[in-house]
């Protein structure tokens, strides 16, 4: 009864339930052999007994051992699960926010659809490359793409900085917003110095482009304030854009 309460009730290891059985196990057989009995079939039969008593407290802790492990196993399992499932969906976060402005995308996971908003003043910018028909055709597919990544990755960094939204690149042209999402009182001075900022690394580019004898990018970059609306149009691909 000891060693069965014992094997219920305190949160042993398998190896102290085994240690446990087996000490149990030796004192019942020493106290056999200490106990006068005349009638050796007599203690032969109380060591049988003995084992019986035993054995199932032996088979029920390695049955609670076996239980608990794959308990275990199960709860790192799902835990595992968990993980993946949360990162899973931050990373579709991630990418669906790379897609479309914060809010926007916060509008379409919890609605399924983005509402059309009117926005009274906003700054947008517009930006493509002087003569890119005949850059391309001084350059490979690879290099232009590359070039183009460079340049476009360099614009994004300014944008971001200055609190702007970019909203599409066509070919060579470049398009962001300022004071969409979120409204923004200096909308027109924040997009202007984005322009310079723009205009300033492709100067510096230029001269790294002028000594390596390759083509030069000069945008022409245009911009306006006034109203606007924003929403997304389609039932696939979805991106934001503006008019």
């Amino acid at each position: 009864i000891y060693v069965l309460i014992c094997n219920l009730f305190l949160n042993l290891s398998h190896r102290d339930r085994i240690g446990l059985n087996i000490f149990s196990f030796l004192v019942l057989l020493v106290a056999i052999v200490l106990i006068p009995e005349p009638d050796i079939s007599l203690r032969f039969i109380r060591v049988i007994e003995c084992l019986g008593l035993q054995l199932p407290t032996f088979v029920f802790s390695s049955f609670q051992h076996n239980l608990r492990a794959r308990q275990f196993a199960n709860e790192k399992l799902l835990e595992k699960q968990k993980n993946q499932i949360e990162w899973e969906k931050e990373r579709s976060d991630n990418l669906l926010l790379n897609i479309l402005p914060a809010a926007v995308a916060e509008e379409l996971k919890e609605l399924g659809h983005v509402r059309p908003r009117y926005f009274q003043q906003v700054t947008v910018l517009f930006a493509d490359f002087k003569n890119f028909s005949k850059i391309c055709a001084m350059l490979t597919p690879e290099q232009l793409i590359a070039d183009l990544n460079h340049c476009f990755g360099q614009f994004d960094q300014i944008v971001t900085r200055l609190g702007l939204e970019r909203i599409k690149t066509i070919g060579d042209s470049y398009m962001c917003v300022a004071g969409i999402p979120d409204q923004h009182p200096d909308h027109a001075v924040r997009m202007v110095q984005a322009a310079f900022a723009m205009q300033a690394f492709l100067a510096r580019w230029r001269e790294e482009r002028t000594v390596q004898e390759l083509p030069l990018f000069e945008a022409r970059i245009g911009i306006h304030s006034g109203p606007v609306v924003g929403g997304i149009v389609g039932t696939t691909k979805f991106a934001f854009d503006i008019w």
